[in-house]
């Protein structure tokens, strides 16, 4: 067998092939779903995502001449985490790749060489290319559709990076909901009285002044994951990109705002789950796909529940009970019978105990993998 070889993609034709890989591995897959190619080719470029404004990356393939693109994967360096965290943390994302445990190894070693050259001693991943964007490999749920902006990949996954000495770092939990989940009574009390003595108003975002509802969601959400494991914040630009990618399929009535004395202290970010669309436009939408995307999301009944955030100050005041109950309401008023909460990292105990204790059920899990940086390929014998 051809020796794999390693290459840093740089040219049109490189970024091409590296984009296209996922099509290639997930041939035939009945729960893939395609993503966007113009978002993915915007994730890559210096001039639209704003993670470049403070971060580097650098892609990766491996590849055998009679068998062209093998695996692939982003060297990522976020200074702003190392800043925060006081560490020298590398991360590899957008990781794809055959089931080939030696060109996998070849891959991380260029990877680690190229985190090394920015000062790194430890890679985690995969990350696309910070926490607050899709993390992860899928090790549990395959026998489901992924939900709208989660990870999917083949279960063979977990063997190449461990075969690279990569070990868990920690995990991601999905949580599966319906609209006829059968709450606790003793849950349903507990938000009638807050109701009627907390204070807190809960409202849909307003879209007329969609630029403030995002300044303010982007001080809550910084304030309420600062402690969480991995976070970084979220810079102006990067919120308002994210606000700038959801508008078009957004449903106002599931972002929740939760306001106490005129001042946001909590909300909840719900997306209808588009995933059934894309996977029929196979990752183009010209030039009919953006109005078949328009259309048939009116008609969705599957949603993502993909951030809850509450103030540190507000997190005993029953905030979070208080989303979850009026999206619950919301959701079966508006035709939503199904979706997922996800992600939720392992150790955000407070969550977890409040989905644990409402009876919602982890269906998917994803983890994230560290290694050290050694001289060789992570792993390698010495």
């Amino acid at each position: 067998m051809e020796r794999a070889a390693v290459f840093e993609v740089r040219s049109r034709k490189d970024k091409a092939a590296f984009l296209h890989l996922p099509w290639e591995i997930h041939r035939g897959d009945r729960f893939w779903v395609p993503p966007l190619r113009a978002g993915l080719r915007a994730k890559i470029d210096p001039r639209k995502n704003p993670f470049f404004e403070y971060g580097e990356v650098r892609l990766f393939g491996v590849r055998r001449d009679r068998q062209g693109l093998i695996a692939r994967a982003a060297a990522v360096h976020n200074p702003r985490h190392n800043d925060k965290h006081r560490d020298r943390t590398g991360f590899f994302g957008l990781f794809e790749s055959r089931n080939d445990p030696d060109a996998v190894r070849e891959l991380f070693t260029a990877i680690g060489e190229a985190l090394r050259g920015w000062g790194c001693d430890r890679m985690v991943g995969p990350v696309n290319f910070t926490t607050n964007e899709e993390s992860g490999v899928l090790i549990e749920g395959f026998e489901a559709r992924p939900a709208f902006m989660t990870s999917y990949n083949p279960p063979y996954y977990d063997a190449l990076l461990a075969g690279c000495g990569f070990q868990k770092e920690i995990d991601l939990l999905s949580y599966d909901w319906s609209a006829d989940h059968p709450y606790p009574e003793r849950f349903r009390s507990v938000v009638e009285k807050l109701k009627a003595r907390s204070g807190v108003r809960i409202r849909p975002v307003d879209r007329q002044i969609l630029g403030n509802e995002m300044r303010s969601i982007q001080a809550v959400y910084n304030a309420a994951f600062n402690d969480v494991w991995g976070f970084v914040p979220m810079t102006a630009a990067e919120i308002d990109d994210m606000g700038k990618g959801f508008k078009m399929i957004a449903d106002d009535d599931l972002i929740l705002l939760a306001e106490s004395g005129g001042r946001l202290v909590g909300f909840c970010l719900t997306l209808p789950d588009i995933n059934d669309i894309l996977k029929d436009l196979n990752g183009r939408l010209l030039p009919f796909g953006f109005l078949r995307l328009v259309l048939r999301r009116r008609r969705l009944g599957v949603a993502r529940i993909m951030v809850l955030g509450v103030l540190p100050a507000f997190r005993d005041k029953g905030v979070a009970a208080l989303l979850i109950e009026h999206l619950a309401r919301t959701g079966e008023k508006k035709g939503y019978r199904h979706g997922e909460l996800s992600v939720v990292i392992e150790s955000n105990y407070r969550m977890t105990r409040l989905l644990d204790s409402l009876g919602f059920k982890v269906t998917k899990r994803y983890r994230l993998y560290g290694a050290g940086i050694p001289e060789g390929p992570p792993g390698a014998a010495p």
